[in-house]
């Protein structure tokens, strides 16, 4: 009998409830799970999530931390930096320090499902 394997997961660092029920009710059905963090500590050691999703409202200091905290410990995951017109200006930064998205309002929730559900599906076919 083989060990069932657990599906991937989505981090959701968010200092507000906001990403974590809406992917939650988007991604439903689907095979994934998704897990909000509002301790920018506890990113990191969820280094082998499908990939993390930033939500830099009222954080971008925070989220910044985060990403160097992966970097450093080697941490190979796809972050996706959420912002607003406010942090558009940090998109740059973000991206030189990982982040492989950035998406800043306006836009729609759908579109921050979308961009989750194609990392799922790639960390489906790394995993063995």
């Amino acid at each position: 009998m083989s060990a069932s394997v657990p599906p991937p997961t989505i981090v959701v660092f968010e200092k507000r409830p906001r990403w974590t029920p809406e992917l939650q009710r988007r991604l439903v059905g689907e095979p994934v799970h998704v897990r909000g963090c509002h301790s920018a500590g506890d990113v990191p050691g969820l280094a082998a999530a499908a990939c993390v999703v930033l939500s830099l409202e009222n954080a971008e200091g925070e989220c910044l931390q985060v990403l160097g905290a992966l970097a450093a410990g080697g941490a190979d995951v796809p972050v996706i930096a959420i912002g607003s017109e406010r942090s558009a200006g940090l998109e740059w930064p973000f991206r030189e320090l990982g982040a492989v998205e950035f998406v800043a309002e306006p836009f729609i929730a759908e579109d921050i499902a979308r961009i989750c559900r194609r990392h799922v599906q790639q960390a489906l076919v790394r995993s063995p």
